[in-house]
């Protein structure tokens, strides 16, 4: 009686071992852009609480607060110390690696003490960008802010 040979072909073991690199290979990139993204996201929501966090502290302390872009990849609150007309600072946060504010974007928002927005440039749009895409926090005078992708603008 003849044995029928069980298993699967060396050919075959290839094929599936090629074809399982590719796809590993389409999900890595995936993988590596949506994690770009969710950085870019995660940036964008923090700088948002941020600026409500800052106008929250202009309206319950009775002293204007800002929020100041200090630089590409960094920002702080300060106070406006009543006293002396100068702004003390509060805290500083810098913003994680690759993500960065275009130098168009710096300046400050200043909250008065019934949250009221004065912003420098007066058309401020802060945008965040890292190598793929770009977000846009808008604010309002009135300190809402909206967030868009800066291609839609």
């Amino acid at each position: 009686m003849k044995q029928k040979n069980k298993g699967f072909s060396l050919l075959e073991l290839m094929l599936v071992l090629a074809l399982s690199s590719v796809l590993m290979g389409i999900a890595g990139v995936t993988f590596a852009k949506q994690r770009k993204s969710g950085t870019l996201n995660r940036s964008v929501q923090a700088l948002g609480q941020e600026i409500k966090f800052v106008r929250s502290k202009a309206i319950s302390s009775g002293t204007s607060w800002r929020l100041n872009l200090n630089s590409s990849s960094s920002y702080s609150t300060e106070l406006l110390d009543s006293n002396t007309g100068q702004w003390t600072l509060k805290r500083t946060k810098n913003l994680p690696n690759g993500i960065t504010i275009p130098i168009d974007s710096i300046g400050f928002l200043e909250f008065n003490t019934r949250g009221y927005m004065n912003l420098n440039p007066p058309t401020l749009a802060i945008s965040l960008t890292n190598s793929e895409a770009s977000k846009c926090i808008v604010p309002s005078m009135a300190g809402s802010i909206a967030i868009v992708d800066c291609e839609s603008e």
